[in-house]
């Protein structure tokens, strides 16, 4: 019934942290891929003067047109490319359904965001997993890819900066990705929504510029990481006119349109959100900093740097022969700091963790000392 998707693992960890908290222990949250911030205030003003003003109805499916407007400027494309959803998610789902038929293959690079198995099991498609290693940086290896393409092959999902480990594929790299999606006539997925998240000499390099990728590329972005607007549920994805087209039918079953006051905060961050999202990207980059400095320092943690988004995905060795999610789960239930374990990302990743650095500096270093205790 289910086609194999599964709850999030994500979630189930946060559920279990809620309860403990409910029960009255004190647990630091580095679970979610939550800005701690609030939204910025130019969203807030206009979102509360479109409701009283009675923007309460359906929107055009693609969205308001001056919201796509400036989603196409900010981004270099035609307005006929833009499609607004309810969120990232939303849009990946979009066109997952709208790209694959049954049977058809989606390559997901991991550690990858669970949600993209999930949306191609949606799709009756198959998720094959070709794995990036840790030693390597993360960085997904063309080659292995190549091997992993069949004659059913149909997608190339691409995330860069990366949820969970921060990586951000290098250039060189995205072009060999892109020359095989060119051989082998594949539709890429580009996830960007962590693209304003970057640090140091890192600089992030779009599938969809690479020669002849444009018209077979769907870029998803959204309002939610780099405004801190995750509740809010805007998204939208890229894509040339035909697949544009097809994907904004799937939203309109989906979804019918984002809500439309929230479009309107949207519209604003746009116009006037630059200095936020600044802001919140150098405080980020400063917690990075402390993460990598404190966790340079443990014996059981291995970690290679992230470059990108707000996530570490350090290889932890667990005390008393803890393993997969049992490092997770026993970190919460007696240390208090909630993880995601790196079995949710890929099966090959359960010696790793999952930490959001998304968070105030004092729950950082709350949770460091935490994790350090935990690990003797």
């Amino acid at each position: 019934m289910n086609r194999g998707i599964h709850p999030s693992g994500i979630r189930r960890i946060f559920d279990r942290a809620r309860e403990l908290e409910r029960g009255g222990r004190r647990i630091v949250h580095l679970e979610l891929g939550r800005p701690h911030r609030g939204s910025p205030e130019a969203a807030t003003r206009a979102a509360v003067a479109a409701l009283r003003a009675g923007m309460v109805h359906y929107t055009p499916n693609r969205g308001l047109p001056e919201l796509c407007e400036r989603i196409a400027a900010r981004c270099g494309r035609g307005v006929e490319d833009v499609v607004v959803t309810s969120g990232g998610s939303e849009a990946v789902a979009a066109a997952v359904l709208a790209i694959l038929e049954p049977g058809e293959e989606a390559i997901v690079l991991d550690p990858a965001w669970p949600h993209y198995r999930g949306h191609i099991r949606l799709a009756s498609g198959i998720p094959v997993h070709v794995p990036c290693a840790c030693d390597d940086g993360f960085q997904p290896d063309p080659e292995r890819v190549a091997a992993a393409i069949t004659r059913r092959t149909r997608m190339l999902i691409v995330s860069s900066p990366s949820n969970p480990s921060g990586a951000v594929i290098e250039p060189a790299r995205v072009s060999a990705l892109a020359e095989l999606c060119v051989e082998h006539d594949l539709i890429a997925l580009s996830d960007e929504i962590y693209a304003g998240f970057l640090y140091d000499a890192a600089r992030h390099h779009s599938i969809a510029a690479e020669p002849h990728m444009a018209e077979r590329t769907v870029v998803v972005d959204s309002c939610s990481k780099t405004w801190s607007m995750t509740g809010w549920r805007v998204g939208w994805a890229l894509a040339a006119k035909p697949l544009a087209e097809a994907l904004n039918v799937v939203h309109q079953h989906l979804g019918v349109c984002a809500p439309a006051f929230a479009q309107a905060g949207a519209i604003a961050v746009l116009e006037d959100g630059a200095d936020h999202a600044r802001t919140m990207r150098a405080e980020y980059d400063e917690r990075r900093r402390t993460l990598i400095a404190e966790l340079a320092g443990a014996d059981a943690v291995c970690l290679h740097p992230p470059a990108g988004a707000f996530y570490a995905f350090p290889r932890v060795d667990a005390p008393s022969g803890l393993a997969g999610e049992q490092v997770a789960m026993r970190l919460l239930e007696n240390a208090g700091v909630a993880t995601v374990p790196g079995s949710v990302f890929g099966r090959q990743f359960a010696a790793h963790i999952r930490l959001s650095y998304a968070v105030s500096s004092a729950e950082l270093a709350e949770g460091l000392d935490r994790l350090r205790a935990f690990l003797g």
